[in-house]
């Protein structure tokens, strides 16, 4: 296994072929790459995706569910549009549906499958090589030290289908190189003296792609510290390591979910400072614009002890609050009374909202815009946006937010950061609700909204 475990379950549930009057369909257009117009086929995308699913062994690929949700995800981002849609704009937004969907495999097989169509319309055989490295076929990809270069190859010695994104750092106590890979079900570590001569010390099983490994102090005690292993989908552990062997003492647990993906911090970060600050990448789609992807918050991680032992704290880093211009701030509010506060800002750019809310009768609530779940938590079963979520105090019904409403994104810090969610701004273009807070006699709190200005 690569660190992700994908049950094909037998599935009952089929698309089936429903007779839709003429009149009621949606008749999206999309625009070929020669400016011409036609009608939205959502069977050419299907198509697609099944043939670069049937490409992958049975371990990596996606169930039929997973197929068409993947599918029909799109037809609705499609159909929810008011204009023409380009056809690479709906390529990208196939490749972040299927990464979401965990099937990474597939993903590269389908910007291959996508490469080599462009290559055919343009009649061009000189970029082969780049079909080649994508398909790790290229010679130069499996040799081993060539002209004395620091390469591992980990498929010959370990087999290993996939091998990727080393990390490398300076262990000063050995005073030797580490680098932290990715390969078979997890991260391997090596050692060197000169960056390049590298001995395989260990392997830890569990993570996939992205490595990281780094020590922190737990309270900010220098003196107690711990080091933070990850992989690329924000599960981590918590451990010892003498410079070759990382020992897992804890874990894994979960710190950050959402759109964030693959993120990395920054090594040797001048000891004045001593932060370690992470940048993650969002996988997010831009309506509009001729890229895909983008850079989340930069945030600080720190270890707190909390009721549950030390956990991972992830907040954005202090030079954000230069951005941040305060505009409004109340106190002790009713939602209602709050949502007619918050009128003035619907037509608002980018914002940044603090608030705490308070749980009374109600056995859920939270905090939309514009029909867009911000925030969702069931404090009967636990639940904040529909994942595991238990505050500091078990009995307690408040909860506290960090919002940052971009453009294109939204981030949300939950309780001083002990976690933290990203998703696509989507809001819903037929509700009229604005920033809306629900949930039964609940209290407002702590509300304040903050302009942000742009980092440009």
């Amino acid at each position: 296994m690569i660190g992700i475990l994908r049950l094909n379950l037998p599935l009952n549930w089929k698309r089936e072929a429903i007779a839709v009057p003429e009149e009621a369909k949606t008749h999206v257009h999309v625009i070929k790459r020669n400016g011409e117009e036609l009608t939205f086929d959502l069977t050419k995308i299907e198509n697609a995706i099944k043939a670069a699913n049937n490409e992958v062994d049975k371990l990596h690929q996606l169930n039929e569910y997973q197929v068409h949700a993947i599918a029909d995800n799109l037809e609705k981002q499609i159909e929810s549009m008011s204009h023409a849609v380009h056809v690479e704009d709906i390529q990208d937004m196939v490749e972040t549906g299927i990464m979401e969907m965990r099937g990474y495999e597939v993903a590269q097989k389908y910007v291959r499958y996508r490469y080599k169509r462009e290559l055919a319309r343009k009649s061009n055989t000189t970029d082969n090589g780049i079909l080649a490295l994508i398909d790790h076929m290229n010679e130069e990809v499996n040799q081993e030290n060539s002209n004395k270069n620091p390469v591992i190859n980990s498929k010959e010695k370990w087999n290993s289908q996939d091998t990727r994104d080393p990390k490398v750092f300076w262990y000063a106590p050995s005073k030797h190189w580490v680098l932290v890979l990715n390969e078979r079900d997890g991260h391997s570590i090596y050692t060197s003296s000169n960056l390049k001569d590298w001995k395989y010390e260990s392997h830890v099983t569990g993570f996939w792609e992205c490595p990281e490994l780094f020590e922190l102090p737990v309270d900010g005690d220098k003196n107690h510290t711990k080091w933070v292993m990850y992989g690329a989908t924000g599960t981590y552990m918590l451990g010892s390591f003498d410079g070759k062997v990382f020992t897992p003492e804890a874990g894994k647990y979960c710190y950050t979910t959402g759109s964030i993906y693959a993120a990395q911090t920054f090594t040797n970060i001048p000891a004045s400072d001593g932060r370690r600050i992470q940048i993650g990448w969002g996988r997010i789609s831009h309506p509009g614009m001729p890229f895909n992807g983008m850079m989340m918050l930069p945030t600080e991680l720190t270890l707190r002890t909390t009721k549950d032992g030390i956990r991972l704290v992830n907040v954005p880093v202090k030079e954000v609050e230069s951005l941040c211009k305060p505009l409004r701030s109340w106190k002790s509010l009713s939602s209602d009374e709050a949502n007619r506060h918050l009128k003035e800002f619907y037509d608002a750019d980018c914002l940044r909202i603090k608030t705490t809310i308070k749980l009374s009768h109600a056995t859920d609530a939270g905090f939309n815009l514009f029909g867009q779940r911000m925030i969702g938590y069931d404090m009967n079963s636990n639940t904040l946006n529909g994942r595991f979520y238990s505050p500091q105090d078990p009995t307690s019904m408040e909860l506290s937010a960090d919002i940052y409403i971009d453009r294109t994104s939204i981030e949300v810090f939950i309780d001083g950061g002990l976690y933290s969610y990203s998703m696509e701004r989507r809001p819903d273009t037929n509700n009229r609700e604005g920033l809306h807070f629900w949930g039964n006699r609940i209290e407002v709190k702590d509300l304040q909204v903050f302009s942000v200005e742009s980092i440009w």
